[in-house]
């Protein structure tokens, strides 16, 4: 009678030490999993950062009914920063207007048109790709 305690006693040593293993393997392998999910979330952030601080575009001219941009209002930008941009989104007061074309090259002067032609003075707010924003005030 002695033989069957100590071998029910073994068995259930094993068992505990079993699940215990079992236990911490799931529990790292549940914080490693955390932890890079972690390490991709801060490497997104900064990439968004240093790509914020490499958008560098700048407003050089505004004309209306010009030889690019016929019956429309022209703007000139100029991508001085080290990575290509796109505008997301153009508002000339409070009217979001569309654009001939988006995309802004790095070192490139691009020359886009907006149709709208409401005289007087007007303020454009301009979004780009990576959450840098552009005030001008257009005359037309």
């Amino acid at each position: 009678m002695n033989s069957r305690i100590g071998a029910s006693e073994l068995i259930s040593t094993i068992i505990i030490i079993t699940v215990s293993i079992i236990a911490s393997l799931s529990s790292a392998m549940y914080i490693n999993s955390l932890a890079g999910d972690r390490m991709r979330e801060h490497a997104k952030n900064a990439a968004d950062i240093i790509n914020k601080n490499n958008e560098d575009v700048i407003i050089v001219h505004s004309d209306y009914d010009n030889a690019y941009c016929r019956r429309a209002l022209g703007i000139w930008f100029y991508n001085a920063g080290s990575i290509d941009s796109k505008i997301i989104k153009a508002v000339i007061d409070t009217t979001e207007v569309s654009l001939s074309q988006d995309f802004l090259a790095k070192a490139t002067i691009t020359v886009v048109c907006i149709n709208y032609s409401n005289s007087g003075e007007h303020q454009l707010h301009i979004q780009l790709e990576h959450g840098n924003e552009i005030e001008y005030t257009v005359i037309i």
